[in-house]
């Protein structure tokens, strides 16, 4: 993916790290930032495997930022977010899912991204906010989802209408890209790939075309424009090796698959104001998908809810860490509609 983007004005009132000062700022103020701020805690979750997440706390009145990334993400890859945020007045809390991150593995081959049930994912997330959040009594809470992390939230929110005060999900995973291949068939593939696992009793096989974890070139890749931040965030792996993952099991994909379509079936049970952010170049996950989510939100009886994403014209998929004239527009939406509620 090139890095070469015309030069585009955009506003930055929440004057929000920007590329220029990056470099510099990352080995510096952030680095000072992490050491001297953040807190790495554990959780038991379901079946009593290890979550780890970290917290940036202000105090117990300010108002709190969940974060939840995305498959194969750690809250080490969000340092400059979770300082951005910090920045901003909010306390920041960032969990890493089971199966990746800091977290646990649950298979053998740790380079494996699984979960058995992805309503684990969601389970995990209440176990998290009774035990960590409530807790605290922040004056607000909030809820920013990436990806991934995007399903889980809308799920959660379908189940628990009183946690959040207002969400906003960038780039959320209700449609998976397979590329060339129709979703019908590729959910008919996975699905018959699912039943010969089960009945050959191995661990669960990779997905196809996928295998361990291996650094890829920033041309090759299809999640930011931004070089700098891409750099970052794949040199965090050689920092933290435990939290490189590889690719997603069949099993995975699988409950994933479902998990897309509940968050969509279901959308409307969703009570909490509700934000979704739409890379316009998002080559992972499917803007038709978000846009049915839209329309499921906002029924006759959810009419506060947005009826349609916020578009972000021409981002690729990771747009916290896209180049600025992507990543500081989405964040500003994101401030503003958390400011509002």
């Amino acid at each position: 993916m090139s890095s070469k983007h015309p030069c585009v004005e955009f506003d930055n009132p929440y004057n929000l790290t920007t590329e220029s000062q990056l470099a510099d700022k990352y080995h510096h103020e952030i680095s000072q930032f992490w050491d001297a701020t953040i807190v790495e805690h554990t959780l038991q979750g379901v079946d009593n495997i290890t979550l780890r997440y970290a917290s940036a706390v202000i105090n117990n009145t300010s108002p709190a930022i969940v974060l939840l990334g995305g498959r194969s993400e750690s809250y080490q890859k969000f340092r400059e977010l979770i300082y951005d945020l910090y920045q901003q007045g909010y306390s920041v809390y960032c969990l890493d899912h089971r199966g990746q991150g800091m977290s646990d593995r649950l298979l053998k081959n740790l380079h494996k991204g699984h979960v058995e049930h992805f309503r684990d994912y969601v389970t995990d997330l209440k176990l998290f906010i009774d035990k960590t959040m409530s807790p605290a009594q922040h004056s607000k809470q909030y809820l920013l989802c990436h990806s991934m992390g995007g399903a889980i939230g809308s799920l959660y929110l379908q189940s628990y209408h009183h946690d959040f005060n207002a969400a906003v999900l960038a780039s959320p995973m209700f449609g998976i890209n397979f590329g060339q291949i129709p979703r019908p068939i590729a959910n008919v593939y996975s699905r018959a790939m699912h039943i010969v696992n089960k009945i050959i009793h191995t661990e669960s096989f990779y997905a196809p075309g996928k295998g361990d974890f291996a650094h890829s070139p920033f041309e090759n890749n299809q999640l930011t424009h931004s070089s700098l931040r891409f750099d970052l965030f794949r040199r965090s792996y050689g920092f933290h090796p435990q939290t490189q993952l590889g690719g997603p099991t069949i099993n995975w994909l699988q409950q994933s698959i479902k998990a897309c379509r509940r968050a969509i079936q279901y959308a409307g049970d969703i009570k909490t104001p509700t934000l979704i952010l739409q890379a316009g170049g998002d080559e992972v996950v499917l803007a038709e998908a978000q846009q049915q989510f839209c329309q499921a939100l906002s029924h006759e009886h959810n009419q506060h809810q947005p009826t349609q994403p916020v578009l972000i014209p021409g981002a690729a998929h990771e747009l916290f860490l896209e180049t600025d004239i992507f990543r500081i527009p989405a964040l500003t939406v994101a401030l503003n509609y958390f400011a509002k509620h």
